[in-house]
C-alpha cells in the first residue's frame, strides 16, 4: 500500500502543470472565408507551421531541462508530461496577457511580421514572458541561436522572481532542487537531415531527443529512394526509442508506429475545380494538369517532363495553386511533428493510391453499425477488401517490414494531399 501511495504522489508531482512551459504562437486573426481550398487552412495558421515544429524540439517542462534523455522519454511515453503549445490569434494574445493569473513559464514565438506587436503586448510583464523571435530586437532571444541553456537561464530568473511571493516558496524550493547546471548531452547520428515532408517528422523527433543530424540532400529523386529514406528515418526513431527506454523502462519500448494517409476534401471535384480556377485566372489548360498532380497523385513524387513542367511554372495560376498546396503540406507536416516529437513515435506515409480505400472503409463502417443474420460474414469480407485496398499504399519492397517488423497502432484521419515540396 505504501508503494502505491508513493507512486500516486510521484505521478501527481510529474503531472503538476505549474512546471510546464507554455508556448504561444501568435498569428493574424482567422478569416474562414479566405481558407485554403484543399484543406481549409487560414493564412495566419499556415504561417505558424515552422514555429510549431520548433516548439516541439524544446523542453515541455522545466524539469526536462536537466533530466536525462532516458527519463524524458519515459515521462513523455507514459503521458505524464506533454507539451503545451497554443497557436493564438493576435486579438486573443492582447487579451491573454492581461489575465491576472496564467502559466508560470511562458514563451512566445514571433516573426518579423508580429514581433513589434508581441513587444507591445508583453511590455508590462516582461519578467513573465520569454520572447523568442526570428527578428532581432531588444528584449528578444534570436530563434536561430536559441539553446536549452538560454531556456534554463530564463527559468532560473523566473524562479528567482517567484521566490519573492510567499505563496510560491515551497514550489520554488522543489523546482530549484530539480535543476542543475548540466544539460543532457546531444549525440551526432549518421542519419542525414533532408527536411523532406516524408522524413521531416522523424528527423525532428530525433532532434527533440538529443540527436544531431548532418545536412543531407533535399530530394530523394526517385520513388524507391523516397521510400527507403522514409523507412530509414523511422528505423532511427525506433532505435533511439529502444535505446532510451530499454535500460530502465523496457515495457514502454514497444514498436509503435503512426501510419498516415494524406487526402484532400472529397467535395472538390477535380474537373469542376479546374474549370473554376481557369475561368478566374483566364489561364491555359496547364492548370488542369497541375490540379491532377495535386488532387490525385499516384506516387510520393511528381513525374513530369521538362517541357510540361516549364509550362506549369510559367502559368501564374499554376504557381498560385502549387504554392497553396505547399503551405497546406507544411501545416500537415507540422501536425505530424506534433505527434512524433512528443514521445519518439515514428511516422510512415502510405502511397496516395491507398485513398481509393475510402469507399471500402465507408461500407465497412456502415456494416459495423448494423446488426443482422449475415452481418459478421459480411463484415469479415468488407474488412478484407479494405485491407487489400490499403495495401496499395505500400511500396512492394517495404510491405514485409511494415506488417511484420513494425506494429501499426493507427491511421490518422486524411488531412491533405501530397506533392513533392
Amino acid at each position: 500500500m505504501e508503494r502505491k501511495i508513493q507512486r500516486l504522489l510521484s505521478d501527481l508531482h510529474l503531472t503538476d502543470l505549474r512546471y510546464r512551459i507554455s508556448y504561444f504562437v501568435p498569428h493574424p486573426d482567422q478569416d474562414l472565408e479566405e481558407a485554403t481550398p484543399f484543406q481549409g487552412a487560414t493564412e495566419g495558421l499556415v504561417e505558424t507551421a515552422a514555429f510549431l515544429e520548433w516548439a516541439m524540439t524544446q523542453p515541455a517542462d522545466i524539469r526536462e531541462l536537466t533530466a536525462s534523455w532516458s527519463d524524458i522519454a519515459f515521462f513523455r511515453t507514459a503521458g505524464l508530461i506533454t507539451h503545451r503549445i497554443f497557436p493564438i490569434e493576435h486579438s486573443a494574445l492582447i487579451e491573454a496577457v492581461k489575465w491576472p493569473t496564467g502559466p508560470l513559464f511562458r514563451c512566445v514565438i514571433s516573426s518579423a511580421q508580429n514581433a513589434a506587436l508581441v513587444d507591445g503586448c508583453i511590455a508590462a510583464q516582461q519578467d513573465a514572458w520569454l520572447h523568442v523571435s526570428t527578428e532581432h530586437g531588444p528584449g528578444r532571444q534570436n530563434l536561430r541561436d536559441f539553446s536549452r541553456r538560454t531556456m534554463l537561464e530564463y527559468v532560473v530568473g523566473r524562479l528567482n522572481y517567484l521566490e519573492r511571493d510567499d505563496s510560491y516558496a515551497v514550489f520554488v524550493k522543489i523546482a530549484k532542487s530539480s535543476l542543475t547546471a548540466a544539460l543532457p548531452p546531444n549525440k551526432r547520428i549518421t542519419l542525414p537531415r533532408s527536411g523532406h515532408n516524408l522524413t521531416r517528422p522523424n528527423e525532428i523527433a530525433l532532434q527533440a531527443f538529443g540527436c544531431k543530424l548532418a545536412d543531407g540532400p533535399e530530394s530523394p529523386g526517385t520513388e524507391k529512394r523516397a521510400a527507403l529514406w522514409m523507412f530509414r528515418s523511422a528505423d532511427f526513431v525506433l532505435r533511439q526509442r529502444r535505446n532510451l527506454l530499454d535500460s530502465q523502462h523496457r515495457a514502454m519500448a514497444v514498436n509503435a508506429i503512426l501510419v498516415t494517409l494524406p487526402a484532400v476534401y472529397r467535395a472538390h471535384g477535380k474537373q469542376e475545380y479546374a474549370t473554376r480556377v481557369r475561368r478566374a485566372f483566364q489561364t491555359s489548360a496547364s492548370i488542369g494538369r497541375a490540379l491532377r498532380m495535386l488532387l490525385r497523385p499516384t506516387t510520393y513524387l511528381w513525374h513530369i517532363d521538362a517541357r510540361e513542367l516549364d509550362r506549369i511554372l510559367h502559368d501564374p495560376a499554376c504557381r498560385a495553386v502549387i504554392g497553396i498546396r505547399q503551405q497546406e503540406l507544411a501545416l500537415y507536416t507540422a501536425t505530424l511533428v506534433r505527434i512524433s516529437a512528443e514521445s519518439l513515435l515514428p511516422v510512415l506515409r502510405l502511397l496516395p493510391p491507398a485513398n481509393l480505400s475510402w469507399g471500402h472503409l465507408k461500407h465497412l463502417a456502415e456494416c459495423a453499425r448494423r446488426s443482422g443474420v449475415h452481418s459478421k460474414r459480411k463484415l469479415a469480407r468488407l474488412l478484407k477488401n479494405a485491407q487489400l485496398a490499403l495495401e496499395v499504399g505500400l511500396d512492394e519492397q517495404l510491405r514485409f517490414p511494415l506488417f511484420f517488423v513494425f506494429q501499426p497502432i493507427g491511421i490518422m484521419p486524411p488531412i491533405s494531399s501530397h506533392a513533392e515540396c
